[in-house]
């Protein structure tokens, strides 16, 4: 539950980031074609970059790996604790329906263009092929196919279809393609959908400058937009009428190429790598005593088993997400574990007898041998509860250690016991 809450909290930081760096310096000084890139980057990183961490050394101390609760209930079989798995197979599922739905509105959309297009009037003109239909209240454009109201006038449908040719010409589709396949996967990040819109109004300003370029009349093609601004368009689309706003109006009658400032594109540059680094980049813990090394210990120093004529030495420990083989119990993962200590574990009587309950959570070291040493009371309840839950994990079976590139290492990891009367 916390991994999802984390992708959540870091998915939001970063498009409010990457939102923020596009309104004070990407829009203000970089050109249309700077400010695509930079949309559809920032717009793919906030989907990917929660999801990779960076590796950095820093010399501090190594959080425990902590393993699924059980809850201990008195005169009842204990079992694993289950109440956080449940919120989160309920958060995995309303997040997969709400995916399922958005990415069935996109296959809908599709379909009903190739029904529009099949009951239309369709004509091939150079690269572009035209769809008239009756049933098109407004023009719209998918890659080479404009789609066009039956009953649109010559000049009208030149102008119109010159605006959907510019579309076509900059592939502004398969920007649309990815944006809104990104914010099915990301519908809960509102950010997203404002890079989406942000993005959208891009593409019309595009649009606009190639028409205009090409001759047309600043007032008349506002009319004609105006005129056009009912009706709905597929939102996977290019449409006339998107972004309808009197920005757009107003970038008309200056319409100029807009070129790169230098430190506008340097400082959007240098800002991105710094959101990378910054949402990316975890530590790669060392202890003091070994802070040269690369691989990740923890300040907790672990003795090996002594060997006869040779002195004892000390030992990493590592993280275990830092292992390429995760340690097994009995031939299973950790949930496996939890299952032997909810069979073992014991309400203590003296807790029972005076209500005592709580959440104790112990810390212990795997060692490579997989035999569990150093079992500690990281968050006690009380004295009676503490010296049952280091009582049932000393006594835990062997393990089969994990491995870090094919040798067995040393993991510590903290394991939490609820003791829950009913």
């Amino acid at each position: 539950m916390n991994s999802i809450i984390q992708y959540i909290a870091e998915s939001l930081l970063t498009g409010f980031l990457f939102w923020l760096l596009f309104r004070i310096v990407s829009e203000k000084g970089c050109s249309y074609n700077f400010q695509r890139i930079y949309l559809l980057v920032s717009s793919t990183l906030v989907l990917l970059l929660p999801l990779v961490k960076i590796p950095l050394n820093s010399v501090i101390a190594m959080p425990s790996i902590e393993l699924p609760a059980i809850m201990v209930v008195p005169d009842a079989p204990p079992a694993p604790y289950t109440e956080m798995a449940g919120i989160r197979g309920i958060v995995i599922l309303l997040y997969l329906t709400v995916v399922i739905f958005t990415l069935l509105r996109l296959i809908i959309q599709l379909t009903s263009l190739s029904a529009l297009y099949f009951k239309g009037v369709v004509e091939h003109r150079d690269k572009l092929v035209i769809v008239r239909n009756s049933r098109v209240k407004s023009p719209f454009s998918l890659y080479r196919y404009i789609f066009m109201p039956a009953n649109a006038g010559y000049d009208t449908e030149n102008t119109i279809i010159a605006h959907e040719e510019a579309h076509y010409l900059r592939g502004h589709s398969a920007d649309l393609l990815l944006m809104n396949i990104l914010r099915s996967l990301l519908w809960f990040n509102p950010f997203i959908h404002i890079l989406y819109r942000n993005i959208v109004s891009l593409h019309e300003y595009q649009a606009d400058r190639d028409v205009l370029d090409r001759g047309a009349d600043v007032t008349i093609y506002q009319k004609l937009i105006l005129n056009l601004q009912f009706g709905l368009t597929p939102e996977i689309a290019n449409s006339l009428h998107n972004s309808l706003t009197i920005k757009r109006f107003k970038k008309m009658k200056t319409m100029t190429q807009k070129r790169n400032s230098p430190l506008a594109v340097i400082a959007t540059t240098l800002a991105t790598m710094a959101i990378v680094v910054f949402v990316s980049c975890t530590y790669n813990y060392a202890s003091a005593e070994n802070p040269s090394n690369g691989t990740p210990v923890s300040n907790d120093v672990l003795n090996s088993p002594a060997v006869p004529d040779q002195p004892q030495e000390k030992e990493k420990v590592i993280k275990a997400e830092y292992l390429t083989v995760m340690p097994q119990f009995q031939g299973g993962d950790m949930s496996k574990f939890g299952q032997w200590i909810a069979q073992n574990v014991k309400y203590p009587a003296e807790a029972k007898a005076k209500k005592i309950q709580g959440k104790v959570i112990a810390t212990f070291i795997l060692t490579k041998e997989g035999k569990i040493t150093k079992v500690k009371i990281l968050q006690g309840v009380n004295e009676f509860l503490d010296k049952e839950t280091v009582r049932v994990i000393s006594s835990s079976p062997d393990w089969t250690p994990g491995y870090l590139d094919g040798k067995p290492q040393n993991v510590e990891f903290a394991f939490p016991v609820v003791f829950k009367l009913n």
